[in-house]
Formats: structure tokens, sequence, C-alpha cells
């Protein structure tokens, strides 16, 4: 996708048993705090995952921070006090593609709390409609591809060998994290992915990508199709986040059935 897990860039990739500085009434009840909505999938998927770090004061039931520490984001929700923000945000100015998402409404609140920071793109979050809209026939490949689906724990040493430089920090943190993840081989090299980056009781995250001198040959539609038929069992619905002005990425998921269901207000770091 073209925010979030579609963007790994720099970014710290500790594994967490538990989210930290939350306090017990956070721990308890994350699935609680939101519905199981698109526009809550990046927030509700990092704390049902645990890769994350939580930034709050004293009471988390006013508002806390969310930091994931695989993907370039945080999450701002309720009205977490401004030290707390602060201590979220920190080492981010380092990272250009790094984004703190929140609710429009908080925009004019944050703004002012955040020094040079400045609104950026919105995310756009879509939901899978093809089933409404009678798609989701399985793609074609073309004749010189093939569509491997790795399962979770699978020998995926061929994979790791061979993957382009390009791909190679998304598809090692999708291994690493044992995600649903399918690749597209084309002369014994994989040049395109799609995985599960969160999944929640009902919605999955769609990342995607696809080594450029590849693209626009029908590869990452395929990749998509064998993970959403794997995941459709479950009773999981894909989920596409690309920012606002992210056109080719936006195009892609109207193609493949998605529709528009919320928007986030993203900020940047100065620079």
């Amino acid at each position: 996708t073209g925010y979030g897990p579609g963007m790994v860039g720099r970014r710290t990739t500790e594994r967490l048993g538990r989210p930290r500085g939350c306090g017990r009434w956070l721990v308890r009840r994350p699935a609680h705090l939101f519905p199981d909505e698109a526009l809550w999938i990046e927030l509700r998927g990092s704390l049902l995952s645990g890769h994350c770090l939580i930034y709050s004061g004293p009471d988390a039931a006013r508002g806390f921070v969310l930091r994931s520490t695989d993907y370039p984001f945080a999450f701002v929700w309720g009205e977490p006090p401004e030290s707390a923000l602060l201590r979220a945000v920190a080492s981010a100015e380092d990272n250009p593609d790094f984004r703190l998402l929140a609710l429009p409404s908080a925009v004019e609140r944050l703004l002012p709390e955040l020094p040079g920071w400045w609104r950026a793109e919105q995310a756009v979050l879509h939901r899978w409609r093809g089933e409404e809209r009678g798609e989701g026939a399985p793609a074609p490949l073309p004749p010189e591809a093939s569509l491997e689906l790795v399962e979770p724990g699978a020998d995926a040493g061929e994979l790791v060998d061979r993957v382009p430089e390009d791909l190679r920090p998304e598809v090692h943190l999708a291994l690493r994290r044992s995600c649903p993840l399918a690749v597209a081989w084309v002369e014994a090299t994989p040049v395109s992915f799609c995985y599960a980056a969160w999944s929640t009781e009902t919605l999955w995250d769609v990342a995607v990508g696809t080594e450029a001198s590849h693209r626009r040959r029908g590869l990452a539609v395929a990749t998509f199709e064998a993970v959403r038929r794997h995941l459709a069992p479950q009773g999981l619905t894909p989920v596409w986040g690309a920012y606002d002005d992210n056109h080719a990425s936006r195009r892609l998921a109207a193609k493949l059935g998605f529709v528009e269901d919320a928007r986030l207000a993203t900020l940047a770091p100065p620079g």
C-alpha cells in the first residue's frame, strides 16, 4: 500500500510481547477500544500484534500515541499529554518517510505541539467490495511467471537469497513475522509480493510491491488474489491504504475491487 505497511523505509523492528507504558487498562482491552473498521486497522492491528510502543500520561484512557516498531508511523488517539506525543515521535525527524496518523479533527490541536511538523497528504483507507461488484475471479499470470504461497514456518531460503534488493526489506519483514505471503517468480527471481501486514478479527491490511521492471503485467493483482483467497475462509476482508496523491496505488486498488471507506490526516516531520 501507499503508506504504513507499503512503505517500510527506515525503521526499528523490535519484537514486543506487549505494548509498553500503556497501563493495565489498555493491555487488558485493546480490541475493545475501537470498532473493527478500516479506519482503525493500523491502530488495532498494531495493538493486537504487539509490534508497537505506547506513550501516554498516567491515564491512558484519555489518550495515547502508538508507534509502530515495524513501519515508519505513529497513531494519535484521544488527547495524550504533549510530553507523551514528543516522546513518541523522538528520532522521527531522521526519517522523511515517517508519518503521524490522526483523525482529521485532531490536526489543529496537534500542530502547535509539534514545532516544524506540517500537514501532509491524507491517508485513504479502502475496503474490498469485490464480491458485491461481482469480482474476484482468479487473476491470470503471464506465461513466464509462477505463483507461490509461502506458508508460515516454511523453508524460504531460496526466496531470501534471490529477492531483489528493493523488495528485500518488506519480504524479510513478512517472513520474520510469519505473515501470509504470496510471491510471483519470473525466471527464478521473486519480482512481486503481497502479504497481510496486520489482521484483526475481520480485516487484513494489504501490503504489495513489485520490482519496477516487472510492473503493469498483472503480478500484483495475482499475488493479492492469492492472499485474499487464502484468508477468505477465515472471514477476513482486505483493506488497502494509500496516500491521497498516490494515484497509481489508488487506481490499482479500484481495479482490485476496493472502495474508499475512510480517511486519516497525516503529519510529516520537519525538513
